[in-house]
């Protein structure tokens, strides 16, 4: 492709429904992808990049609209779901702490690691489950309010 001194002016000033659009049914200006030269300096060329950046901007505020109506529409019922049954379970084992043995089953062992966990562990592993779950939950619920 030879590059000219505004070969840079078309693709500034087009857009995706420039490229999309025929130019028969709605009359729109094809001039513009005619082999003329592009408009000079002038009130012409003003208009003109006034239209595309008007344009330009309604795409984007629409564009950014859809996206916060996407975000909107994001909770997670599932991730809720399963961030309450974390904080059930958590709470059980920090109300009936029970020392027991864990089994942490590992990828490269014939059999798995056993722990022993005491009733102060159960205690702090259900507090964790607590806050990993009431965090999960959170997230799961949250959504952003738009800006205005």
């Amino acid at each position: 492709m030879r590059k000219t001194p505004g070969s840079h002016w078309l693709r500034r000033n087009t857009t995706v429904d420039d490229l999309l659009d025929d130019g028969a049914e709605n009359g729109s200006d094809v001039r513009v992808f005619g082999e003329d030269p592009p408009p000079g300096p002038g009130p012409h060329a003003d208009g003109l990049q006034a239209q595309r950046t008007a344009y330009t901007h309604d795409q984007q505020q629409r564009a950014v609209s859809a996206a916060h109506i996407a975000v909107r529409r994001s909770r997670s019922v599932w991730g809720a779901a399963t961030g309450i049954a974390c904080v059930v379970a958590g709470a059980w084992w920090i109300l009936y702490p029970v020392a027991r043995w864990v089994a942490h089953p590992g990828m490269k062992r014939a059999w798995p690691l056993m722990e022993r966990v005491s009733e102060a562990g159960a205690t702090f592993y259900g507090a964790v489950l607590v806050v990993f779950g009431a965090v999960l939950t959170g997230f799961s619920l949250y959504v952003p309010r738009p800006r205005a």
